[in-house]
Parts: structure tokens; C-alpha cells; sequence
């Protein structure tokens, strides 16, 4: 079968797929082009359901000319963009024949110095009509002049895309998502833009309106703070805490402002690059991660915990965490601004340090404590570094605080700046202060050998094979590692250079040697008191405990660390680790129904003896048992858990949903209103996992009223309230944030495991069941009965998952093994030659001491 070329409207359509992927990125484009043709006034409608977009403009129009047959519109590589300008968005000249290749796309335009209006019709690629001059019912009416574009079912050809579309789109919380993107678009746009400019937005399905306008005002501070509170990204109230920022490099210049109130969203954010709007869609951009990053390692977004202030009070990053900011980029020079980042090697690299260090000075200033940060490349990343990162030492050259006003001292990694840590930084340095007398004129360079050596003879290699390093590149190849010498400080030190080479016409002083002396031996009589005499504070270690296997000590180890539940709590401190301990099985659930109880251990820990299943047939007599040890907390809490999450749900016939106990007292909070419209969106969400809400609309702002939890959370929410109004609000943000559309469903197949039940459980009631469960377990130093350690260990073996506990510890650790046909405890089996021989040597050392 011979290899054939695509046909040209296959190509074209693949071609146009990859150039041309959501309908918002259409409604963009389209907007783009009316700003490059002037457009004070844009209106944009769409209907996400039917794949439509219509845009018009107030624009200078498209000239009939190009209607024609002969004409550039919506051909591919055509554009009236030449030559390239950063003031104009497209120039590739593919973006409209890539839709009209996917659509069924109409275009109406009426030129600024022509009387009439032209028409032209595009599905797939196929003209469909060309009207010059357009009848009436085609014309264009809605300004003086302008166009009007018409897309109408994008992908329409595509059956896949089709049948995505309608079942993505079904839902309204995926319509509000791809609106919310939209508005944001498009409000970096109007940002970026340098002139005044309207756009409106209209959605179909859900009949949402929105304005955006930026005034004509040059104060870039009101312009960002007006524009965000135009798309209900930022609060009214919130329009005094924005301050200007900018910096500026040799390649780069950066203007911007940062708000110092923080947020519970990433959405608040832009950036531009010139007129280009850059975008996170996907939290993956790497200049929002250099800047976040940044905010992130600082106490922004901090609060004291509820149990009040304090100096033993904590702090910890609360909802509101992240910042609200907008950023002009600006690459210095014609040529580099009109590629962009595209073509440049070190802009990208470039701007994400001046981000850096913008953010840095601005949380430094404000009192935020930031880390010292560390520099994306080794060189050439912002000319101002040098003076920026002394701004965090006391220099006379450093500008002076303003008055009335004192900055707190600052930690010592703050104070470092934005200064880099070199790779080499660890490493030793020898500093080598110079007399005056000696800077001037070159003076013959003393050598304490008697001759000079010729260049390169006894050099070690500085860079071996594969480029990596062989020595420290600061120590003298010449000299002999082992010599000692003294520093200018006097100390001396071991592995330093003795001699240093001339730089820039320097002279080196030789550094001179420490004599070594032998060292005194002590008396007699006193190397006697040395060697009978025992410290009765500081005692030697005893000598550890021969193991059965292995050198590492299996079983318990101390520790003494403090966490967040009692699994780590300071009365917890006791860990099973698993050592390497050889089986002839495997642990299994269904042999703890037959494990027989031992001992209580330091009334912390169960000591059964459980059968091990094979992976082959065995008769009874020949199958092995093992002593295992299980920790009672991990048990009970493990056990207590599950009985918590099977009671969450209650069985009716087929169906299985939410257990839901109304409040005496609603738990009521406000929240602003877009925070409002996103927890009233999502309400449907919280039903089917028993929480349910009533959300209130009140003028500039919403209340929201919790009138039912699940008996498993809720006496602990109706104590603290402000664990479910951080659960409510952090679970609304963390699904408007994510891109997938979360499961409704308000039952479940009654057939399935209550495990498959909690699938997509939100992670705060998750928490709130561990700490039910950890908080309500035995604790250590419980002494329990061999009956009521017998009922712990068969309801561990009911468990689904029995071998950790709700935290993830392990909950039991095999000790040994007993072998097959052991009937008492001590049957053990032997092991294997190494460990035999390891026992045998230790009992024969142990035969000899005691003879």
C-alpha cells in the first residue's frame, strides 16, 4: 500500500484543532482583533451549550475589497498587520481561517470611509455567500462602523467534540467555570490596553450579564483595583490596600501593584506582556509560581489560632492566604518586545527574578518576614540585584526609613536579601588582606620551595571527564593537602593553600607554618585515675541487645515528637518499625479471625500469635504462625473509624444517602458575594454529603445558614464553628479552582462497599472523622483485659483495612516466626545460614566471657 498525502481540508482541519481549542478562546481572539482595529466598545454574546459566539465592535472596519474573491479575509497566512508592532496582538494571520475551517462563520463589517456594508459566509472552509454591497437583513447596524463576526457550532463537524460538549455542558457549574475564565481573560485584556474601552459579556444558558470599562485614568493603582472589583475578583473595600510596584533591568521593566490583603484564590491574579495577556489556566505558569512562591514562604496570609493570642500561641496559614496582584512586563528593545518569549533566551529567566525581587521588597516593607530567596540562574538576571539585595543590610548607602516609622528586625535569612547561595558557598575561602605599601608595582613572588614550578607540572585537574568538578576550585593545586597552615586570623587550618598567585599585579604574603610539637604523655599515676575512674553523670551506653535477625532493632523505638493528633502526641511516643523480618507467608485479614491473644505488652501494645497464609496449599499442620505485635491505639482507632463511615450513609432499598441530623441553633456566617454566589452554586455539592445550606442574598453581601450536619461531625462543628465555616468555604474555593466538575449524586448504588461511597468525600469532613476517631481511642498506658483484648483484635479483623490506623501508621508488626506445627509459643524456625552463624558466634563470645 503506497504512503499518500491527507487530502488539503484534512490537513486544514488538523492544522485548525491545534490552533483553535475552546469557544473562549475564540470569544479572545475575536476580541483582540477589534482592539487591534481600534475599538473603543465590544459586546460579546455566547451559548456554551451550542458551541456560539457573536462579537461586534466599533472598530474601523474591514474595507469591501477584501470580500471579494481576490481579497485576504479569513485566508490562512493572510493578515493587514504587517509590519509587526507590539501595539497590535495578531500577526501570524491564521487565527480566522482556523475557525472558519471548525464553524460555520459569518462576517459583517462596515468600513469608516465607505457608505456600505459587506457580507461573508464561511462553513468548514467552503464559501457559502459574498455580498458587496450586503443586502439589508445582512448589513451592519449596531454602530456607525465596525464588524460583526458570527461563529456558530464550533466543532460542529467533529462528532467527539459534539458529544463532549453536550455532556460537559449540561451542567451549569461548568458553564460558570468557563464564564469565570472568560471574564478574567478579559480583564487582563482591558488592563494591558493603554486606551479607554467597554466590553460587555452575555451568556445565553444562564443569561449572565456582565460590564467591564476602564476609564481613561492613567493612575494605574485606581485602574487595577477598579477593574477587579468590575469582575468580582476583589472586594469594594479592598480598593485602598493596592500599592504601586515596579522594578526595571537592563532587558526587563516590570510596573505593577500588589494588594495587601490576601485572598483564598490564585484568581485574583494577572499579568501582561505588553499588550499580550498571559494566563494561568492550569496553575502551571512559572512566573504566577515564582511570585506565589514567594508570598508562600512569608507570614502573609497568617492568623493566630483560635485558643487566642499568646506567646505559646500558633500560627498557621489560614483560607485567605493568597495575593491579589497585576503585572506589566515590558521587554526593552523593539525586536525582543515584538518576539516575545518566544525567541528570547534569557527573558524568561530574566523576568522571574525581577518578580522575585519585586515581591520580596514589597513583603519585606510591609512587615511580612520573607525567606531569602533564591536566584533561577547563575548570571545575567537583573542589573538591580546588586543594590536590591543590600537593601536587608545596615549600609549608609541604603536609603533611610521614613519617618515615623521603624521596621522590626528582620530573621537573619531575611536580612540576606535576595542574594543567590552559590553552590560553592559552602566550601573554605582563604581572604588575603593587602598592605598598602604593596599595591603598587609588581614585586617577585617569595617561594618557600626555593623554584617556581612550570605551568601545569603537580597540578591536580580542576574539571575531570563529563564536565564534573575534581577538586574545590578554591584551594591551590600545588600545594600538599596534609601541610597546616595559619589563616590571617590566626586559626589554624587544615587543607588551605600556602601560597596564593598574583592577581592584578598583587603580592601575596606567605603564610607561615605552625611548628608541630609532640604532645606530653601523662603521668602514670594520673593515666590510672583516667582509666578506673567512672563518670556518674555522663555513663557509657550499655551495649545494645544481640537481635535474632538483622542489626537494626525491630519492633519499638522512642521517640519523642509532638504532632497534631494523639497517633503523634508526646504520651504517643512509641512507633512500630517494620525490620527484615523473614516470613514463610504473608499477613492477611481473614487469619485474624483466628489469632490467639498472648499478653498486653507496657499496656501499650497487643501480642498475638497469628497463622500466615501461603501462596501455595498446605495442609494445617504445616502451616506457619508468627508473633505479632498490634498497637491498641492505632487498633481502636482504625476500628472506630470505619464505624464512623459505615453509620455516614443509611441504606434505603437500592439506594444509599446521607445521614442528616438538623441543628438546634443554625450555624450562620457572611461571606461577600461573589464568595456567596460560589457556595450558593455549589450547595448541591454539600447536600450529597449531608451538609445542608440555605444561602441568603442580602445587599453587598451573602449569609449563609447551616441547618443540618452529619451526627458524626456534628457535635464537634456545633462547638467550633469555625470548623465547618472553614470546611464550607475552603471546599467551595478548592472545586471553583480545580477543573473537574464535582459528582451531584445524592445516592449510591446500594451493592457496592461503604470505601467506593467516599469517593470525592471533601478532605475537611475526612479530617474531622479522623480526629473523632483518634480522639475517642484507647490510649496508651489503657490497661485493658485479655476479653476485651480478645474483642479488639476481632474487630480489627472485620476491618477493611486493618493494617494501618487513620493517619496512616501501621497498626501491627511481625515480630518472628514461630514455624509450621507450632503448638506453643517458642517453637521457632530456623532461620537462615547467616543468621545462624550470626547466633552461633554470639553464643560461643558469650561461653568464653563466662569462662
Amino acid at each position: 500500500m503506497s504512503i499518500r498525502q491527507l487530502p488539503d481540508h484534512v490537513i486544514d482541519k488538523l492544522k485548525s484543532s491545534a490552533a483553535v481549542t475552546s469557544l473562549n478562546g475564540v470569544a479572545c481572539g475575536l476580541v483582540t482583533n477589534s482592539l487591534d482595529a481600534g475599538a473603543s466598545r465590544i459586546n460579546v454574546r455566547l451559548d456554551f451549550a451550542r458551541g456560539d459566539c457573536l462579537v461586534d465592535d466599533d472598530g474601523s472596519g474591514i474595507e469591501p475589497r477584501e470580500f471579494l474573491e481576490d481579497g485576504g479575509l479569513a485566508k490562512l497566512h493572510h493578515t493587514s498587520k504587517i509590519p509587526e508592532s507590539p501595539a497590535l496582538h495578531g500577526r501570524r494571520g491564521d487565527f480566522v481561517a482556523a475557525v472558519a475551517a471548525l464553524s460555520m462563520l459569518s462576517v459583517a463589517s462596515h468600513h469608516y470611509r465607505h457608505i456600505s456594508s459587506a457580507y461573508l459566509s464561511i462553513h468548514n472552509s467552503q464559501v457559502l455567500a459574498r455580498r458587496v454591497p450586503a443586502p439589508p437583513e445582512q448589513r451592519f447596524d449596531v454602530f456607525d462602523h465596525g464588524t460583526r463576526v458570527s461563529v456558530r457550532s464550533l466543532f460542529g463537524s467533529m462528532p467527539v467534540r459534539v458529544k463532549h460538549r453536550a455532556s460537559v455542558f449540561r451542567e451549569r457549574s461548568a458553564i460558570d467555570k468557563e464564564w469565570g475564565s472568560l471574564v478574567r481573560e478579559v480583564m487582563t485584556m482591558l488592563l494591558s490596553w493603554p486606551s479607554q474601552l467597554s466590553v460587555s459579556l452575555h451568556e445565553a444558558n444562564t443569561q449572565r450579564q456582565l460590564r467591564l470599562k476602564s476609564g481613561c485614568n492613567t493612575d494605574l493603582v485606581a485602574r487595577v483595583s477598579s477593574l477587579f472589583v468590575q469582575a468580582s475578583l476583589a472586594d469594594s473595600a479592598d480598593a485602598s490596600s493596592w500599592v504601586p510596584v515596579s522594578a526595571s533591568s537592563r532587558q526587563v521593566r516590570i510596573k505593577g501593584c500588589v494588594s495587601t490583603t490576601p485572598v483564598a484564590t490564585k484568581r485574583s491574579q494577572a499579568m501582561s506582556l505588553g499588550i499580550q495577556a498571559i494566563l494561568d489556566s492550569h496553575d502551571s505558569n512559572v512566573l504566577y509560581d515564582a511570585v506565589n512562591k514567594v508570598f508562600g514562604n512569608s507570614s502573609f496570609g497568617v492568623v493566630e489560632d483560635a485558643e487566642g493570642a499568646g506567646p505559646n500561641s500558633k500560627l498557621r496559614k489560614g483560607l485567605e492566604r493568597w495575593p491579589m496582584f497585576y503585572f506589566q512586563i515590558h521587554l526593552l528593545g523593539s525586536s525582543v518586545q515584538s518576539r516575545g518569549l518566544d525567541d528570547s533566551q534569557n527573558a524568561l529567566s530574566d523576568i522571574a527574578g525581577l518578580l522575585q525581587t519585586i515581591s520580596f521588597e514589597f513583603l519585606k516593607k510591609h512587615r511580612f518576614r520573607p525567606l531569602a530567596i533564591e536566584r533561577l540562574s547563575d548570571k545575567s538576571i537583573f542589573s538591580t540585584a546588586k543594590v536590591l539585595k543590600r537593601s536587608g543590610k545596615s549600609s549608609s548607602r541604603s536609603p533611610a526609613p521614613s519617618q515615623g516609622r521603624t521596621s522590626p528586625p528582620l530573621p537573619r535569612d531575611s536580612a540576606r536579601g535576595v542574594r543567590a547561595e552559590s553552590p560553592f558557598g559552602d566550601w573554605h575561602r582563604e581572604k588575603v588582606g593587602w598592605a598598602m605599601s604593596n599595591l603598587h608595582g609588581p614585586k617577585p613572588l617569595p617561594n618557600e620551595r626555593g623554584r617556581r614550578q612550570s605551568p601545569g607540572a603537580g597540578r591536580r585537574r580542576l574539571v575531570g571527564q563529563g564536565g564534573k568538578l575534581v577538586r574545590k576550585p578554591f584551594e591551590d593545586p600545588l600545594m600538599d593537602e596534609s601541610e597546616p597552615v595559619q589563616s590571617a586570623d590566626g586559626v589554624v587550618r587544615a587543607n588551605s593553600a600556602s601560597e596564593c598567585a598574583p592577581d592584578a599585579g598583587h603580592q601575596t604574603k606567605r603564610l607561615r607554618v605552625l611548628a608541630s610539637r609532640p604532645k606530653p604523655a601523662p603521668s602514670p599515676w594520673l593515666q590510672g585515675i583516667l582509666d578506673s575512674w567512672r563518670n556518674p553523670v555522663f555513663e557509657t551506653a550499655p551495649t545494645a541487645v544481640p537481635q535474632i535477625s538483622g542489626d537494626d532493632p525491630v519492633g519499638i523505638l522512642y521517640r519523642g515528637t509532638s504532632g497534631l493528633h494523639h497517633c503523634q502526641s508526646k504520651e504517643a511516643n512509641v512507633n512500630l518499625e517494620v525490620g527484615s523480618v523473614s516470613l514463610a507467608g504473608r499477613l492477611s485479614r481473614s487469619a485474624m479471625a483466628e489469632a490467639e491473644f498472648v499478653a498486653q505488652v507496657d499496656r501499650k501494645f497487643i501480642l498475638i500469635k497469628l497463622p500466615l497464609v501461603s501462596a501455595t496449599q498446605m495442609p494445617a499442620d504445616r502451616k506457619s504462625q508468627a508473633l505479632v505485635m498490634v498497637d491498641q491505639h492505632a487498633a481502636d482507632e482504625r476500628c472506630r473509624l470505619e464505624e464512623l463511615m459505615a453509620g455516614y450513609f443509611n441504606r434505603d432499598a437500592d439506594l444509599v444517602k446521607p445521614v442528616t441530623q438538623s441543628l438546634d441553633q443554625d450555624i450562620v456566617f457572611e461571606t461577600p458575594k461573589g464568595e456567596g454566589e460560589l457556595i450558593d452554586r455549589h450547595r448541591g455539592h454539600f447536600q450529597a454529603w449531608g451538609v445542608s445550606l440555605v444561602v441568603e442574598s442580602e445587599p453587598g453581601a451573602f449569609t449563609v445558614r447551616v441547618t443540618g450536619l452529619p451526627p458524626s461531625i456534628l457535635e464537634r462543628c456545633r462547638g467550633e464553628p469555625r470548623l465547618i465555616i472553614d470546611l464550607i468555604r475552603k471546599e467551595t474555593w478548592a472545586l471553583e479552582d480545580s477543573n473537574a466538575v464535582p459528582e451531584r449524586s445524592l445516592s449510591r448504588e446500594a451493592r457496592r462497599s461503604w470505601p467506593s461511597w467516599f469517593r470525592g468525600c471533601p478532605p475537611g469532613i475526612l479530617e474531622l472523622l479522623f480526629s473523632r476517631s483518634c480522639r475517642s481511642a484507647i490510649m496508651f498506658n489503657d490497661e485493658l483485659t485479655p476479653d476485651e483484648c480478645r474483642a479488639l483484635v476481632g474487630r480489627l479483623s472485620r476491618c477493611a483495612f486493618p493494617f494501618q490506623c487513620a493517619h496512616g501508621r501501621p497498626s501491627m508488626v511481625p515480630l518472628a516466626d514461630l514455624g509450621p506445627g507450632s503448638s506453643r509459643i517458642g517453637g521457632w524456625r530456623d532461620g537462615t545460614a547467616i543468621e545462624a552463624e550470626r547466633w552461633k558466634s554470639w553464643w560461643m563470645d558469650r561461653q568464653d566471657q563466662g569462662q
